[in-house]
């Protein structure tokens, strides 16, 4: 009898570069900018749910293209938080592109990211060894499509259709790039997933409608049928097709920004594997989000159970 985990996550691993400053430069010729820190991070959407939802205590798989280049940070961060790593593909050939994010004192931060067609992968990488036999399976905005090329998105059809046919749940998370260059394609993805996550910009692009309610409730009615707005500062809008929620965001100190929404995603997931409700399970993803800032990079705060069980109960 295969395995069946609480989540299978199928997404893009890569090593981050960050870079503090006090704000965010404006790249004139010659122009010195002070350094106030430099910090190297394992990240990737799918790595990062993968990680903070096992630290919470779910049992997750990641399904990810690694470069050998960085397998070894890889495999050191997937197995300290225990997610089973048996279905990541290895990329011998192309090294890990380069991802440096600039972030200022506030938190909000840029990216600076070379080629990352080596990270794509297909069904057909992984052949018969991963029955997609999870509660939950997570697909994240770069694996459905970011690159833009045929074969990712055929590819990314191929997974959405292979979450269809298991007996999991069919969790997407968009991305700025899809929204922007793929309409039609994101119209597609919406109807298909049970729950869709989406930041402000991402809601705002895909719906034309500026209000986070109003255009949760978009989505909505395109056929998602749970949807989590991340809106920054001003927290989470949830909701299905009965109910409207706002879940605000934990005030902790900021260290910078950067795998914020991934939390929401992870922490959100492992509510809902435990039976919560929607806004109930989504105030994990606020708790998770919250102490994922208070360190540099998508890992730099090593997720803890206790600790978010101890936000939400203060709150």
């Amino acid at each position: 009898m295969p395995r069946r985990f609480d989540l299978i996550v199928i997404g893009v691993s890569c090593t981050e570069e960050i870079i503090g400053v006090s704000s965010l430069p404006a790249l004139d010729s010659h122009r010195e900018i002070e350094v106030l820190g430099r910090w190297r991070s394992v990240g990737g959407n799918g790595l990062n749910v993968a990680v903070n939802a096992a630290r919470l205590g779910a049992d997750v798989a990641l399904i990810s293209k690694v470069p050998n280049t960085i397998a070894g940070e890889v495999d050191a961060a997937l197995d300290a938080a225990a997610v089973d790593g048996t279905f990541l593909v290895p990329e011998p050939c192309r090294p890990a592109p380069d991802v440096l994010l600039i972030t200022d004192a506030v938190g909000d931060y840029s990216v600076l990211v070379s080629d990352r067609s080596g990270l794509a992968f297909t069904p057909e990488d992984i052949g018969a060894r991963a029955p997609l036999n999870a509660r939950y399976v997570h697909i994240d905005g770069f694996t459905l499509g970011a690159l833009g090329t045929e074969s990712q998105l055929r590819a990314g059809r191929r997974w959405i259709a292979l979450a269809k046919d298991s007996p999991a749940a069919l969790s997407i998370d968009l991305n700025r790039a899809i929204c922007d260059s793929q309409p039609r394609l994101v119209r597609e993805i919406i109807s298909q997933a049970d729950i869709l996550f989406a930041n402000a910009y991402e809601a705002e692009t895909v719906t034309g409608v500026a209000d986070m309610e109003a255009a949760t409730r978009k989505l909505v009615d395109a056929g998602a049928r749970a949807v989590v707005v991340k809106n920054g500062a001003d927290g989470l809008v949830c909701a299905t097709s009965q109910s409207m929620e706002r879940v605000p965001a934990f005030a902790l100190p900021i260290a910078d920004s950067v795998g914020a929404g991934d939390g929401v995603a992870a922490g959100t997931l492992y509510g809902l594997a435990r039976g919560l409700p929607l806004a109930e399970a989504a105030g994990y993803g606020a708790a998770v989000a919250a102490i994922v800032c208070t360190g540099h990079g998508s890992q730099g705060t090593v997720i803890d159970s206790a600790d978010i069980t101890r936000l939400l109960k203060e709150r």
